[in-house]
């Protein structure tokens, strides 16, 4: 890793190396706990945002913001056992994604829900009921 923050991005670049290996089954984990963190933030900003605000954001988001975390939990980073954090005050013990998933997912939710506001028209107009079919 790279100052215990994030995983080289080069180190298997393109999964070059992982085909045909046990680390492809971890990068395929990786993967669905990425999907299910976006998925549990859609929840928040469903009915205001439009889509491709959202298809923006969601890759710059697991870019930046999930794949350090996720690095810092499971791959031996900054929260790890041999990480800063993780040797003096104790590692993260992580078993079902609570980290990363769910306090990242939790957190960005917020976030999101407070700077975009409230729903235009929700509690005003009867015909505005909670419902995004995209989202």
């Amino acid at each position: 890793g790279i100052a215990q923050l994030f995983g080289s991005p080069f180190a298997s670049f393109g999964m070059k190396g992982l085909i045909n290996t046990e680390d492809l089954i971890g990068a395929g984990y990786g993967a669905t706990f990425a999907i299910i963190t976006v998925a549990l933030i859609s929840g928040a900003i469903a009915d205001r945002s439009k889509f491709g605000a959202w298809a923006i954001f969601v890759p710059v988001w697991a870019t930046l913001v999930y794949c350090p975390m996720a690095f810092m939990v499971w791959g031996g980073g900054l929260l790890g056992a041999e990480g800063a954090i993780g040797s003096w005050a104790g590692e993260a013990i992580d078993f079902a994604g609570g980290t990363a998933v769910h306090i990242n997912a939790g957190v960005a939710g917020l976030i999101l829900a407070l700077v975009i506001g409230k729903r235009k028209g929700f509690g005003k107009d009867p015909a505005q009921r909670p419902h995004n079919i995209p989202l």
